[in-house]
Order: C-alpha cells, then structure tokens, then sequence
C-alpha cells in the first residue's frame, strides 16, 4: 500500500521553490524526488548554465533527490521506482500523456488562471497586459486536456496600476509559500485542516472556455500608434529576467523597456494655420529628455509614456543615456528598411568589386 504523504514534486520557474518550501514546511509530506527541466530549457534563460535553479538548491538543502528531464519516460521510471501516492507540478515545460497520468499516483497541478478562463500559458503576462491587474492562483487535477481538471483550490492576487508582473508574481510567491503545504495536505487527506474545508474542496468547472497563449519576443514590440495605456500595461507585463521585456528601435538599434510610466502628455503637439487646426503628435516621438526619463509620445493625445529604464547595446541603464536625441522617432519604419537595404547593397556591390579584382 502507498503511503498518503509520498509526493513527486515536480517544478521550477518562479513558483518552483516557494512551492516546494510549503510543502517542506508543512512537515507531513514525504517528498520522495524532485523533477527540475534539463539544461537549454527555452523558456527560461539560465537554465542554459549550470548554475542550480533555487527549488534544485532547497531541494539539495534538504536531501531530496533531484532529476533534470522533460521526458515523460524518465518521469514515468521515476514513479514507478519511487511509488509516490501523488505528483504536482508547480509550473513545468511539458504536458502529460494519458498514458503517465493513468499510471498510478494522482496528479494536481498550479496553475495561474480564472479556469476555465485564461488557459494556457503566460496568462499572467497576459492578465496585467489586458489591463485586468488580477490572477487566480488555481490548484487543479491534472487531465490530458491542458488545464481541465477538477478544481480544488483558489486564490485571487490583484495589483495596482502602479505594480508590475515582478510585484504580481512576489505576491503568487507569498501566498503559495504560505498554505500550498496545508492545501495540498488538505487535498491528499480530507480529514485534515477542517479550517479548510470552506475553500479546499473538488468542483467541476463552469463557464466559456478561454485560452492564451504564449508571449515571445516577436510579440513584445511596441506599436506607439496604441493608446499609451496599452503600451505602459504591455510593458509592465513583460518587465521580468525570465520573459521578454518590451522593446523599440532607436535608429534601427534594439532598445528594451525594463521601467516605465503613464503619464499626462506635457504638451499639446497643434498648429494653427488660419480657421485650421493640424496636429503634430507623432506617435513614438520622443518629446522631452530629463532627469526622470524620457517622455514619448503615442496613439492618443492625453497620456505619453515616460521612459525610465532600458537596455540598449547589451546594458541596461536610464532612458536619457540611450536617447541622446529626440530626432529620432521610436520604432522601425518602411523608410529605415529602406536604408538599411541600401546599406547593405553598398556593401555586397563593394566586396564583389573588390573579389573580382583578385
């Protein structure tokens, strides 16, 4: 007979340690292994070294076993070796086949999304993009059909305007580091934390089904002819080492947005020629350089958004250092193609001259 408390944990990313800390913590749990991605995982960037993920060093702290693979082969052995009564992943790179979650152990897993709404992956990138500055940090059984499952756990995290996806995801880190080692605990063995029974228990999901999907780095440059609310939400969104940060060209050179601000445009971009009122806000123009940043100009009138901190040739620094000019307007046009295509056939024209005259 399987032990209640024998658990695979498996887990990395932002949610790995502090979920496996909980369940730590809680004291109950036999813990038999943990499961960590391989090197030259894509979804997160240091993973192609070999420096250890936090979860691999608290789980090294306290003695586990731990297993770098995304096979589900390896995994499988895994469970068949150790006969955990349980596996939960806190925020892994695969999905399970029926063939693993019919073979033995019941699977649960974190997810971040109102399910059935918001499934899928980056949904909380997506939640402060859309201006909705909320999650649900959701506890569900594990089915092949990606967050499908049963529900037995939720809690609802919220942000200000003025917060970004580093203080959502902090607060994720709080709550789960607090009580997923009760709530799962809880799940396992009903008879436990009777406090619990109000808010740890299975339902069926309800409602339209809604998915999102991945944000990579294709799908983060700004577009400043969008409203200045959009463009500040999309950078606070994305304004983490593990994601793609928000980013425009200045003369044709990548610039990454790490810190930004909304804020009402200092100027009114008009002219008057005789009855006739003509405008000259142009959208991603930076106006006005200053100690605080730079203001840029966007989609609409009244907000501009207030570059602070960026990346610009490999270094991050403040928005005034990487633009020395407001000559230049952000972003890459048809005209800067153009050049750049001239450029380059200069110089292709250039090397065959100089090869033909060998």
């Amino acid at each position: 007979m399987v032990a209640i408390n024998k658990v695979l944990y498996i887990g990395y990313g932002f949610n790995g340690e502090p979920g496996l800390d909980s369940l730590l913590k809680e004291g109950s749990f036999n813990i038999v292994g943990v499961v960590t991605p391989p090197l030259l995982v894509s979804r997160l960037t240091y993973r192609i070294n070999l420096d250890p993920l936090p979860v691999e060093i608290l789980a090294e702290k306290n003695g586990l076993l731990i297993t770098r693979t995304n096979s589900e082969d390896e995994i499988h052995k895994i469970i068949n070796r150790t006969e955990p009564a349980s596996v939960i992943t806190c925020f892994y790179n695969i999905s399970f086949s029926p063939v693993i979650l019919d073979s033995g152990p019941s699977f649960y897993n974190i997810h971040h999304g109102d399910i059935p709404h918001w499934k899928g992956t980056s949904s909380s990138e997506w939640a402060i993009a859309s201006g909705r500055n909320e999650v649900y940090i959701t506890l569900h059984e594990t089915v092949p059909r990606i967050d499908s499952g049963d529900i037995v756990w939720q809690y609802k995290i919220t942000i200000t305007d003025d917060e970004d996806i580093n203080d959502m995801r902090k607060k994720m880190n709080n709550i789960l580091r607090l009580d997923l080692g009760r709530v799962y605990a809880k799940v396992l063995n009903p008879e436990k934390y009777p406090e619990l029974d109000r808010i740890v228990y299975r339902r069926k999901l309800k409602g339209e089904e809604s998915y999102t999907c991945s944000i990579r780095e294709t799908d983060s440059e700004i577009d400043w002819r969008k409203p200045a609310r959009e463009i500040y939400n999309l950078v606070r969104a994305l304004c983490n080492e593990e994601l793609s940060p928000a980013y425009t060209f200045v003369d044709g050179k990548q610039l990454r947005i790490w810190s930004a601000k909304l804020v009402p445009t200092s100027r009114n971009y008009t002219t008057r020629v005789g009855d006739n009122i003509y405008s000259c806000h142009i959208p991603g123009k930076p106006v006005i350089r200053g100690e605080e940043g730079v203001e840029v100009l966007t989609g609409d009138l009244e907000h501009s958004i207030l570059l602070k901190e960026v990346e610009f040739n490999g270094k991050r620094m403040p928005a005034k250092e990487a633009i020395r000019s407001v000559r230049f307007t952000l972003g890459i046009t048809k005209l800067e193609l153009l050049r750049q295509n001239e450029i380059l056939e200069a110089r292709v024209k250039a090397l065959e001259e100089k090869l033909g005259e060998r």
